[in-house]
C-alpha cells in the first residue's frame, strides 16, 4: 500500500489527516492533533490558555487552524511518498533515503 504522509506520532501510513505546517509534522489521528495542538498552546502560554479544559475537540482544531497553521488535507494518488512493505513504511525511491 502506498501512501502520502507518514504520521509523525505513530508511524502510520496515512492519505488524509492534519498537518502542522510550521513544523511539517503529520497526525493521522484527531486525537493526536489536538494534543499536538494543546501542546503549542501550552507553550506559548505557560501560565495557561483560558478554559483550554473547557473546549471541545473541534473548538481546539479551529484555534489550531487560526492561530498555528494546523489543518485537516487529504492527498490523492499522485502524491504518494511512502510505501509499506511487510509491515513496516518505507519511503519511496526518488524521495529521499528509506527509513
Amino acid at each position: 500500500m502506498k501512501y502520502a504522509r507518514k504520521c509523525t506520532k505513530t508511524g502510520k501510513g496515512m492519505n488524509e489527516g492534519w498537518i502542522d505546517e510550521d513544523t511539517d509534522e503529520y497526525f493521522k489521528y484527531k486525537a493526536d492533533a489536538v494534543i499536538h495542538i494543546k501542546e503549542i498552546m501550552s507553550e506559548e502560554f505557560p501560565m495557561g490558555w483560558e478554559n483550554i479544559d473547557d473546549k471541545s475537540d473541534d473548538d481546539i482544531l479551529d484555534i489550531g487552524y487560526n492561530h498555528y497553521g494546523v489543518y485537516y488535507t487529504e492527498w490523492d494518488d499522485s502524491d504518494a511518498e511512502y510505501e509499506e512493505i511487510e509491515g513496516e513504511m518505507y519511503r519511496i525511491f526518488g524521495y529521499g533515503t528509506n527509513y
